[in-house]
């Protein structure tokens, strides 16, 4: 029995491994374990967990199939022993020598569920950003004192927190079988199970942003953009049915912010995932009914271009139809016009040729503001050189090239 088991799922992280277990073991308090769930690596990595296991007695190693992030925390909260859980990620660390202790001391004088510390970024050289997530998304804390559940903000970094075991056994809070996603509805059970949280102003966790590319790069398969719209449905539900309405709406915001940022908008296939999980007309956007409408217009105009029969153009004119987008301050005159287009063609190859006509006059009225600006500039440019000033200045200019050069 310990009092805190820290949890590490491993997957091919040996370029961070050091940097992570050292991390940990540079921290004050001591009565603890680490748990290293290796998920089928197929690098070094369990030969780099033996050294240390060999070297420190309270590193232990569990080894089990590829199965996820999500599975290998929740294999490391079942053969725990401690009396709270904290989460390090291979490729993350912890910051502020002393945070596991603080935490721990506010955990057991409140007989908390879940204690609060903070969070900083690692640059691409590993080294901390400064307050980099101060006024986020999330409660930053600059003293002492105890938060609500719905004054944590989204859930998200959950590992900036420690849990009481068996807080998590009582209400059997585990992570869920996603791909990507995991972590939210994770934390979402935990806010809804619990009252008052302690927080303290030390930085227990440092989040390497840059490994593996960025969250948002990491879903890049079907499979994860399924798995990471799911996350976000279920975290919804969990929020909405118990009384966080407020926070659900702040994390739709989130949610919305990465269905219309530029990498996205011309996902068709992520289009058929979110209408896929959420329908058409979902109900779960009333908030946001501009932002869905938008995601909904303009991936319908791209699936558009590539379909082939009347059939399915039908179908899309109807959807058209269905929506009213006069009011929409996000759906800008271009894309309105091509809304118009559809909803007036009679039939699929009408509605190509119209679209194509107007994006070709589109880029031909772009391009001859674009030759004008440039005109406009030349003349500019002209002008500065034919005059006086520039004239009187020419000595001056090349007595400073003449000391350049020497």
């Amino acid at each position: 029995m310990v009092s805190i088991s820290v949890i590490m799922p491993v997957y091919n992280a040996s370029e961070f491994l050091d940097m992570s277990i050292n991390s940990l073991i540079r921290q004050s308090f001591n009565d603890l374990e680490l748990i290293c769930v290796d998920d089928g690596s197929t690098d070094n990595s369990l030969e780099i967990l033996d050294k240390f296991s060999k070297k420190y007695d309270f590193i232990r190693i569990i080894k089990q199939e590829n199965s996820g992030s999500g599975k290998a925390r929740n294999n490391g909260i079942d053969n725990a022993s401690g009396d709270y859980i904290a989460f390090l990620d291979a490729d993350d660390v912890f910051v502020d020598k002393d945070a596991l202790k603080v935490m721990y001391k506010l955990a057991i004088e409140n007989d908390a569920d879940m204690v609060c510390g903070n969070l900083k970024r690692l640059n691409e050289k590993r080294e901390i950003i400064e307050d980099m997530y101060k006024n986020k998304n999330y409660a930053y804390f600059e003293k002492y004192g105890f938060i609500s559940p719905k004054d944590y903000g989204v859930p998200w970094a959950f590992y900036k927190n420690i849990f009481k075991r068996s807080f998590l056994n009582e209400y059997n809070i585990r992570f869920p079988d996603l791909k990507r996603g995991q972590d939210p509805v994770f934390l979402a059970n935990v806010l809804i199970h619990t009252d008052k949280i302690p927080v303290a102003p030390v930085t227990l966790y440092g989040y390497n942003f840059h490994a593996g590319g960025g969250p948002n790069l990491k879903v890049n398969t079907y499979n994860k953009k399924k798995d990471h719209i799911t996350h976000f449905k279920q975290t919804f539900d969990i929020l909405d049915n118990n009384g966080f309405e407020s926070v659900s709406e702040r994390y739709k915001k989130n949610f919305f912010d990465f269905l219309n940022s530029s990498r996205n908008l011309n996902d068709l296939e992520l289009y058929d995932i979110l209408i896929d999980i959420f329908g058409f007309n979902s109900k779960y956007f009333e908030n946001y009914n501009n932002e869905f409408t938008y995601f909904k217009v303009y991936h319908l105009l791209n699936l558009l271009l590539v379909l082939k029969s009347d059939e399915s153009f039908d179908e899309i004119k109807d959807k058209f139809l269905s929506m009213d987008i006069s009011s929409n301050n996000l759906i800008k005159n271009d894309l309105k016009e091509k809304y118009d287009i559809v909803c007036k063609s009679s039939n699929l190859i009408d509605c190509k040729s119209s679209l194509y006509s107007f994006e070709l006059n589109r880029l031909k009225n772009e391009n001859i503001k674009l030759i004008n600006k440039c005109n406009k500039l030349k003349r500019l440019n002209n002008e500065l050189l034919n005059s006086s000033s520039w004239k009187i200045t020419k000595p001056l200019r090349s007595f400073k090239k003449f000391f350049k050069k020497n």
